[in-house]
């Protein structure tokens, strides 16, 4: 169930849970164990976290039979996510409400804050989609990410620097848009960010985090 590029993530959400009524919990066994991976490095940028006394918290708006266990895997300290209902055979077709969108991710983060006693700006938060925004806006720092056929193009995005530009998250969707149509325009949206030139960057550079 992947909703990174919809807005409508409470109908999405429904709709396609709504047809996996029916389905046994071995079946998700048998996908986690089968299909789901951790991305290189995922473990050893946890626990570099943690060591420098970073709480790491995973906020998915996916369901949580995967997200806990990777949480699990990758070393996060806690993690919320939508709970699939379960009849104790199999599943029901729903999932419990409220969802968690866009604004339950950033109730996530300010809760999170609050729980540990800091504020926003001292936060970090990270997310590869359209329902991330808010949390990438309100934080401190926000990394946005998307995926290129020749691997991951990271956005480092520190929000004082926009404060008389346009908005973190017009700066962000404009990313998000050139990188749909190409990497040259990608290179052009992160270049209004970082206030490089995308002409003198290479392709090795245009994969790696701006910064």
């Amino acid at each position: 169930i992947r909703l990174t590029d919809c807005h409508n993530v409470d109908g999405a959400l429904t709709e396609r849970v709504s047809k996996l009524k029916g389905l046994s919990i071995k079946a998700l066994e048998q996908c986690y164990a089968e299909r789901i991976q951790l991305m290189p490095g995922a473990q050893t940028l946890t626990a570099t976290l943690r060591a420098h006394g970073v709480f790491c918290l995973l906020v998915s708006g996916g369901v949580t039979y995967f997200s806990s266990r990777v949480a699990d895997d990758a070393g996060f300290q806690d993690h919320q996510c939508n709970i699939l209902s379960y009849d104790g055979a199999a599943l029901t077709g729903d999932v419990g409400r409220p969802i968690l969108g866009r604004e339950a991710k950033l109730s996530a983060l300010d809760e999170a804050c609050q729980r540990l006693g800091f504020s926003r700006a001292n936060s970090l938060a990270m997310g590869d989609g359209a329902n991330d925004l808010a949390i990438i806006v309100a934080a401190g720092l926000g990394l946005a990410i998307a995926t290129l056929p020749g691997g991951v193009y990271l956005v480092v995005v520190p929000t004082a620097i926009l404060l008389a530009q346009r908005s973190l998250s017009d700066h962000v969707l404009a990313v998000e848009a050139g990188l749909n149509t190409s990497l040259d325009e990608g290179r052009q949206a992160v270049s209004m960010i970082v206030g490089r030139n995308p002409e003198t960057r290479d392709e090795a550079g245009g994969s790696r985090a701006a910064s």
